[in-house]
């Protein structure tokens, strides 16, 4: 039997990978980027070492990492002969009619005869376009080849690999993601090929494709060897693209897919915007209508997330040091104590990309790097909300800037790569995606210059400008008369809210109208995260493990553009900011399935441990959601309430001050918040640190515009009844409830009204209200702050709930109890 075999000596500095890719796959339409199946990977390898690769079958491209100086070697026997050129050629070596782009080679760099268009977004992308006389049996020779390797800065990635074939008609654009170059060249047959001999512009070629041999066990076996030699073995005409290795058994473990937009609303319809995702996954899986984050904004909120703790737990609770951000997450030890770390314990494999906190920077990724990811390929400040230039950092490599490309579409060919790589490894995985959009666009050119690696002051708002997000090139024009929707709380013309909110002018048509635009670039930037998704599920769909995989779709925190006189932003405890979508489709959820069931961020990570069977902490302050139909009939509202709060400032990412001029930061907005929800109540519940008070009854008043403590409301108040009783008896009740779960940890915060009642003959707002308990919900402590603050500092937020419950006990009969 023939024999072919690769050796690949690691020369660089530092540990590298080497991947060895199968027949490239199929794809007509928009090339981009990464689009090939892995087939052989060795991990890690150590400076010095040489990996060999013996197959009974060839291969067609051989792709090593860049980074490391001096770049990898890679010796490839070439055992055919062929020139590797972009185009359909004929015989005679001329270029079949309809194929219009011609690769010319000069003594530096290819250069095309065809030009990108002016309005391309990518600076080196090129076009191809095919004639009406192209035909599919020209296309079937499969000889339009992208092979784009190294850069010549020295600053490229794993060059991507793409075969196609082209429909007649049809413009496709390339799309490289960085500054790559053809392969291109003629090989004879016996020839070692050396790619460092070729002076590094060169990591990619293509050969003649023989039918491989190779069987699925040895495919397994290989992909694990390191500085070994295997063999093939069998003569079973496995495909060895998309899912060679048999799919994963439903009745195994299931893999977890997780999406992570930012500033995501539910409240202005943008699920309404992403069809797409309606029929991937609202379609397909359960959209939670009563889900809620408990931070309003990015990296608290994150950090509660991944950690399944409320914000006063984690002690992350804004975007930058002394109270969080990246930094402050690490000095809290949860380096140590996050899911990706839980997951790998429990033998899962763990991957991420896209933005996973705030103050995560070009200076201090490596201070220590992020534990518990197999791999990982993160969005980096001072360039995270920049849309064309991103900067990502990929395991514990440099980052790389990627000027002019767009950053949801990077992203998505990350997130693609990695699953690839996930079904490879033959393990149970976690796949994190986390996208921008539709945050608004950051642009901090002038910031890296102004703050070092050492600074750990926040930049001031004048050292960058943020903007309305922008789209991908091929949505820029979409949504044009998209506005706002004009709801109740819209604008209104009489003041609400509480403390800054209350003060704020109603909104000039200046105001409203800029509103709109930025309302439509939200829209228009989540077109992009809608193609990532239908992608996604695509890629599952052909590696034959959708069936087996739990996909959670959801964002950080909401938004608010114009309701209640705001401008854009996020932070404050209406419901706009905070209850966000979250949709999940899997094994055992329902299809098209809407959920009135309570559940918050804190609760999925609790969820997808348990999905992993691995076992839950004791320090969770969340519970598992129920997933599948007999779990969302049997107890829908299992639970009531969710704990909401917030620290520090309030700040508008707008053109448009506060307070009808240029103010652009408010201080005062720290608050402790309640949502409670149940049969025949909604409500929302708020103590600021000004200390002033919020009850909205929000069947009554879903907009939240008449505060129902506030002396403005005070004839309305007089005759409001929740569940029949008189707000002079359900407040007290509610300040409790409140005053446990703003400092609650562990099981106090999922189960608070036993905190309260300790033998559990309490478990809801409507138990609570028994007249029985009526003296002893008057005698109890009241939420209240002594002053106001931009992090948690405990001694700025009044008395604190005893966590041994004995503070409730006091003065209180036994009778009440039983």
């Amino acid at each position: 039997m023939v024999r072919y075999s690769i050796t690949v000596q690691n020369q660089s500095g530092s540990q590298q990978q080497y991947v060895l890719f199968n027949k490239p796959p199929v794809v007509t339409g928009r090339v981009q980027g990464q689009v090939w199946s892995n087939v052989f990977a060795t991990a890690n390898t150590p400076r010095g070492s040489r990996t060999n690769f013996t197959f009974s079958g060839q291969y067609s491209a051989v792709v090593a990492t860049s980074q490391g100086s001096p770049s990898p070697g890679v010796q490839v026997n070439v055992s055919g002969e062929r020139d590797v050129t972009l185009g359909s050629v004929r015989d005679d070596g001329t270029l079949v009619p309809g194929s219009t782009l011609q690769l010319i080679v000069a003594e530096d760099a290819p250069q095309f005869s065809s030009n990108p268009l002016p309005n391309s977004a990518f600076s080196k992308a090129f076009e191809i376009q095919t004639g009406n006389d192209f035909t599919f049996a020209q296309a079937k020779q499969e000889n339009y080849l992208i092979g784009l390797g190294v850069s010549r800065t020295g600053n490229g990635q794993d060059g991507p690999l793409a075969a196609f074939v082209p429909e007649p008609s049809v413009r496709y654009q390339i799309q490289p993601l960085n500054t790559y170059y053809l392969t291109v060249g003629s090989y004879r047959k016996g020839e070692f090929i050396d790619a460092n001999r070729i002076g590094g512009s060169i990591v990619a070629i293509d050969f003649n494709r023989l039918q491989s041999n190779l069987t699925t066990s040895t495919l397994a076996s290989a992909a694990l060897f390191l500085s070994s030699s295997v063999a093939a073995q069998g003569d079973a005409q496995t495909p060895l693209v998309g899912p060679a290795r048999d799919a994963i058994s439903p009745s195994s473990r299931p893999n977890i897919v997780f999406v992570l937009t930012d500033d995501q609303d539910l409240h202005m319809n943008s699920l309404e915007y992403i069809p797409l995702i309606q029929k991937r996954l609202i379609e397909e899986g359960t959209l939670y209508k009563k889900h809620f984050c408990t931070t309003a904004v990015c990296c608290p909120s994150r950090a509660s997330l991944w950690t399944g703790k409320l914000a006063h737990n984690t002690n992350v609770t804004d975007l930058n040091p002394p109270y969080g951000g990246f930094p402050i997450f690490v000095k809290n030890g949860h380096n140590e104590n996050y899911l990706p770390i839980w997951l790998q314990k429990a033998g899962y494999s763990t991957y991420y990309t896209g933005k996973m906190f705030n103050a995560h920077t070009v200076w201090n990724y490596d201070s220590p790097h992020l534990k518990g990811w197999n791999s990982s390929d993160f969005l980096l400040d001072p360039n995270t909300y920049d849309y064309y230039n991103a900067t990502f950092q990929r395991d514990h490599e440099k980052p790389v800037n990627h000027l002019g490309e767009y950053s949801t579409d990077l992203v998505a060919e990350k997130a693609y790569g990695f699953l690839d790589e996930a079904v490879d490894a033959g393990k149970p995985f976690f796949l994190g995606i986390a996208p921008i959009a539709p945050h608004s666009n950051v642009n901090s050119s002038i910031l890296l210059p102004v703050k070092g690696p050492d600074d750990d002051v926040p930049v001031s708002d004048d050292k960058f400008r943020v903007s309305i997000p922008l789209a991908a090139k091929r949505h820029e024009y979409l949504f044009e008369d998209a506005k706002v929707p004009r709801t109740e709380n819209f604008n209104p013309d009489k003041p609400s809210g509480a403390d800054w909110i209350r003060r704020q002018p109603k909104l000039t048509d200046e105001n409203v109208a800029y509103n709109d635009k930025h309302y439509q670039g939200r829209l228009r930037a989540l077109q992009a995260v809608d193609e990532l998704v239908d992608g996604l599920v695509e890629r599952l769909e052909k590696h034959g493990i959708l069936d087996n995989t739990y996909i959670f779709y959801t964002t950080d925190n909401g938004y608010h553009i114009s309701q209640h006189r705001l401008q854009p932003g996020k932070e404050c405890g209406y419901e706009e900011d905070i209850n966000i979508p979250l949709i999940v489709r899997g094994p055992s959820v329902p299809k098209g399935g809407v959920t009135e069931a309570v559940t918050a961020h804190v609760d999925l990570v609790p969820t997808i441990l348990s999905l992993a069977g691995a076992p839950l902490r004791a320090d969770f302050d969340g519970a598992p959601i129920p997933l599948s139909t007999k779990d969302l009939t049997e107890s829908p509202l299992t639970r009531e309430h969710v704990n909401v709060e917030y620290w520090g400032w309030a700040i508008t990412e707008s053109k448009f001050g506060f307070n009808g001029d240029d103010t652009k930061r408010i201080f005062n907005n720290t608050y402790k918040a309640l949502r409670v929800v149940g049969e025949g109540y909604n409500l929302y519940y708020s103590v600021w640190c000004t200390n002033e008070h919020e009850l909205y009854d929000m069947t009554t008043d879903p907009g939240q515009l008449h505060n129902l403590l506030h002396a403005d409301e005070a004839a309305l108040a007089a005759g409001a009844t929740i569940l029949g009783y008189p707000l002079k008896k359900v407040l007290p009740r509610l300040d409790s409830l409140l005053f446990v779960l703003k400092s609650c940890k562990g099981t106090t915060c999922s189960q608070p009204w036993k905190a309260l009642h300790p033998t559990g003959n309490v478990g809801s707002l409507l138990e609570a209200l028994a007249p029985r308990f009526d003296e002893f919900y008057v005698q109890q402590t009241r939420v209240q702050f002594d002053q106001c603050e931009l992090g948690h500092i405990i001694e700025a937020e009044g008395p604190q709930f005893e966590h041994d419950g004995a503070v409730y006990w006091k003065g209180s009969k036994w009778s009440d109890w039983t």
